[in-house]
């Protein structure tokens, strides 16, 4: 399977099949993909995904934004959908976030704001993690979509920590996290949320900000997991139930 899969409507769609890990395995193909929002999917986009045989979509998106932005979706293929609301993102209005770039709008304010984003992540995520993971485990929900709406930090981070239990390096995983993503899209969903909680036009660069990926993002989540839990796999263990015995059933259902 390619791992290119473009999608007109979800541009941000991406496959992690294939993907190297540490002790010579390789992800398995058509079973993990993660995007954007899927709200804006069209008739080419829903015939490429029925393909795919998609089983569970996992939901990372706020009430709000789901009902703002349906999913478009063959609804009779039977398709599970996950709603797991992860609020520690500006575009679900995590009012602590929008307060750091109310005080402070300019680069430097989004900068700070988006560092909070990622370090408030590993907390947001660490009541559903132990369900999730143990559906990857059992192999019941494969193949699976994570998405929110930019599928770029609440999915981003997401996806680091699957790679990271799945074996995969801490140099692929940022590559991973930094490259591919649909640049425009990330900017047009960068303003639409900067229009509704702040109003009319916003300055272009803390736009640039807000819809960027940058390292020390990523870097945020990883040092607070460690900081929180002693490292990433202790975070895992002790959030996902992610002990020797279910992350080898984890790998021996998603690794070749």
């Amino acid at each position: 399977m390619s791992t290119n899969l473009v999608l007109d409507g979800a541009p941000n769609f991406r496959h992690l099949g294939g993907m190297p890990t540490r002790d010579g395995r390789r992800i398995r193909r058509g079973r993990i993909f993660r995007s954007g929002s899927l709200s804006a999917l069209t008739v080419r986009d829903l015939d490429i995904v029925a393909k795919l045989g998609i089983r569970l979509i996992c939901d990372l998106r706020s009430d709000g934004e789901r009902k703002a932005a349906p999913n478009r979706w063959l609804h009779d293929q039977g398709v599970e959908e996950m709603h797991i609301d992860i609020s520690a993102d500006l575009r679900a209005g995590d009012t602590t976030l929008l307060e750091i770039l109310k005080r402070e709008p300019n680069p430097e304010g989004a900068r700070r704001m988006m560092l909070q984003t990622y370090r408030n992540l590993p907390a947001a995520f660490a009541r559903p993690l132990r369900g999730l993971f143990a559906r990857l485990a059992d192999g019941d929900c494969l193949p699976v979509i994570f998405h929110c709406t930019a599928g770029k930090d609440r999915t981003g981070f997401l996806a680091a920590i699957v790679l990271h239990a799945l074996g995969v390096s801490r140099e692929t995983i940022y590559r991973e996290y930094l490259g591919g993503a649909c640049r425009e899209q990330l900017r047009e969903s960068a303003v639409r949320a900067m229009t509704i909680h702040f109003g009319g036009m916003v300055d272009a660069s803390i736009i640039d900000v807000v819809a960027g990926v940058e390292e020390r993002y990523l870097d945020e989540a990883f040092s607070a997991m460690a900081a929180s839990h002693g490292s990433v796999d202790r975070y895992l263990e002790e959030t996902a139930g992610l002990d020797r015995s279910q992350l080898c059933r984890l790998r021996d259902t998603l690794l070749e």
